[in-house]
């Protein structure tokens, strides 16, 4: 599915188009979403899914998906039961969003590995209270992951 934007926040037009991952990984109970304080990037002090740009080097976006997660997380691919495409976004300003969900095992632990701060959130809280979130879409990717994963856990 693409989103093409007519609105997105003012940032510099890059010369060549900009791709980004965000992750919105749950526990494995479904009760919470990690998420993370960015400090940098297009949006500095935001609430958002876990991610960043990704790079030359990757071999695919969702590979992109899993350095992030690593670099942020610690988490690695065997620390995540599914981790499956939710939404592109394509915005006028050569910005493309490419956005996951994934659900952790039981035994997975999140751990600090940068200087942006990482933390677990109740669903029920960041769907009912306004956060200052990285964009207006993210309570809609969270919502939307969630449901994704109900489908997939009564299958």
């Amino acid at each position: 599915m693409y989103i093409i934007h007519k609105r997105h926040q003012k940032i510099n037009k890059p010369s060549k188009p900009l791709k980004y991952v965000v992750c919105f990984l749950f526990s494995y109970d479904l009760t919470k979403c990690l998420m993370i304080h960015k400090i940098k990037g297009p949006f500095p002090n935001t609430l958002n899914g876990i991610g960043g740009k990704i790079e030359k080097f990757d071999p695919s976006i969702k590979s992109a998906a899993y350095r992030e997660i690593k670099e942020e997380t610690g988490l690695t691919k065997s620390d995540i039961i599914s981790l499956n495409p939710l939404v592109k976004e394509v915005f006028p300003d050569k910005i493309e969003l490419n956005a996951f969900y994934g659900r952790l095992k039981k035994t997975s632990k999140p751990i600090q590995m940068e200087e942006e701060k990482i933390q677990w959130y109740l669903v029920t809280e960041l769907l009912d209270k306004n956060h200052n979130m990285a964009g207006i879409n993210t309570p809609y990717f969270i919502e939307h992951s969630l449901y994704k994963l109900y489908l997939e856990r009564d299958i």
